[in-house]
């Protein structure tokens, strides 16, 4: 699907009615840095969406990744947790709800409460 474009690093998909993302459907794109899938239909988003060999430096996943998640009927449960995880060893920066981050509580905190060291 993405032949061509490993060397994207920004891509937007918001409202594109996307209501699954195949696993492993973002690994070829090795070089992305922000994934835009705001306003879809999104009820989870599974990690291995990222994870691929073609990430080998970073476990599997991109080094450094923002990702707006927003305006999706996301269903906060532990398939979300990778998310948590993802921010607290700074690989990721994710942004759930408009303004809003995914905390390693899962639980979203505002822009003024957010720490991002």
């Amino acid at each position: 699907m993405w032949k061509g474009l490993n060397s994207l690093e920004e891509l937007d998909l918001g409202y594109n009615k996307i209501a699954d993302v195949s696993p492993k459907g973002f690994a070829k794109l090795s070089q992305i840095k922000r994934i835009f899938l705001y306003h879809n239909n999104l009820t989870t988003l599974k990690e291995d969406v990222f994870q691929a060999a073609d990430f080998p430096d970073s476990g599997g996943h991109p080094a450094e990744l923002y990702l707006e998640l927003f305006g999706n009927p996301l269903v906060n449960d532990s398939s979300l947790a990778w998310i948590s995880r993802g921010q607290q060893q700074g690989w990721l920066h994710a942004e759930l709800v408009d303004g809003y981050y995914y905390d390693e509580e899962h639980h979203c905190a505002g822009d003024e409460d957010y720490d991002y060291d």
